[in-house]
């Protein structure tokens, strides 16, 4: 298991709890420092983040709830290794949520968060014009996040995010692996953007349907 180059200063610099551990170990994962399928050395990881077994353990768990590390029993852990022909499944499932985001947000957004969100999309555009993959990811990311946080209510944020974020890992790694439809999701993110900022909820809907597979 190759560690972050941060292993080599001797971990992160601090003691960590179990939220500082899981938060490190899910976003090497997202980032693709820890790769899919590899299988993860518990000592390993308490040299790098210079804690003990225990905030180690209580963060794996917590990540194998959220879809993001397996655990074979009797056998070994590994950062889950997300499967092309389940691309739609993951797609649809990610696009279901947005769009009951989006039926949510229809009644409690205001015309400038709208008209924030949806200069969310002028970077993501930009990346997709570019055929930049790993832009294009990060943006998406952010974009998404912005609206769930002008959708949700408090409660439900955390569960939601969490819930986004497994559908997005397994998008991210097929689409680093595949690539995008580039001349599809353009387009279809522009009308989306042209929607937001004509307040047009039928139009957004639509747009999502068909960016995520749903129409």
């Amino acid at each position: 298991m190759p560690l972050p180059e941060s292993a080599s200063a001797g971990g992160v610099g601090r003691p960590l709890s179990r939220t500082s551990a899981y938060e490190a170990i899910k976003n090497a994962i997202l980032s693709g420092v820890l790769l899919p399928g590899e299988r993860l050395d518990a000592k390993e990881l308490e040299r790098w983040l210079g804690v003990s077994k225990t905030p180690i353990r209580q963060a794996v768990q917590a990540l194998v709830g959220e879809g993001l590390i397996v655990i074979a029993p009797q056998s070994h852990t590994t950062v889950v290794a997300p499967v092309s022909e389940q691309r739609i499944v993951y797609s649809q499932a990610l696009g279901g949520l947005l769009l009951g985001l989006a039926s949510v947000a229809a009644d409690r957004i205001s015309v400038e968060d709208r008209s924030a969100l949806a200069d969310r999309i002028d970077p993501l555009l930009a990346a997709i014009a570019d055929r930049d993959v790993d832009r294009t990811i990060a943006t998406a990311g952010s974009f998404f996040h912005q609206w769930l946080d002008h959708s949700a209510s408090p409660p439900y944020i955390d569960m939601m995010q969490s819930t986004a974020t497994t559908f997005r890992y397994h998008l991210s790694v097929l689409g680093r692996a595949e690539g995008f439809a580039w001349e599809t999701i353009g387009p279809g993110y522009a009308r989306l953007q042209r929607a937001l900022i004509d307040g047009d909820q039928p139009g957004v809907e639509q747009e999502l349907k068909a960016l995520f597979d749903l129409s």
